[in-house]
Formats: C-alpha cells, structure tokens, sequence
C-alpha cells in the first residue's frame, strides 16, 4: 500500500490517533529519499561500511542457517 501522506494514513485508518500524532515528524522519512553516508563514522572509528551486496548476503545466509532454531 504506497501512503504518500500522513493525512492518508489517517483516512485509512492504518495509525490509531495517539501513533498518528507522534508519528507526524518522523513520516517524512518514508516520503523522501535517504542519504546514508558512512564517511563521519570511518574517520573517526577507522572501520568501513558493508558494501550492500555483502550484507543482503549474509543476512539471507544467516536467516537460511537460523530459520529452524
């Protein structure tokens, strides 16, 4: 279901009132693009980021392992 607005959301009555209200400040998250840059974090920690074909790699790996635990 795309929800472009918080104003939607409501209508459908996806969010009980008391989660619509607080979640209002943090819905844009949802409607704009996300920039994550790890270059901060490198300089300081000297650790690098995963590149994502790695990660989904071993997530998927890890679930596959642990999916009867």
């Amino acid at each position: 279901m795309n929800v472009p607005t918080i104003e939607q959301a409501k209508a459908l009555g996806i969010f009980d009132e008391t989660f619509a209200r607080e979640y209002v400040e943090l819905f844009y998250q949802y409607t704009e693009p996300q920039i994550v840059a790890s270059s901060a974090f490198e300089q300081a920690f000297g650790l690098h980021a995963t590149p994502l074909d790695e990660a989904i790699h071993t997530t998927v790996q890890w679930y596959r392992e642990h999916a009867h635990a």
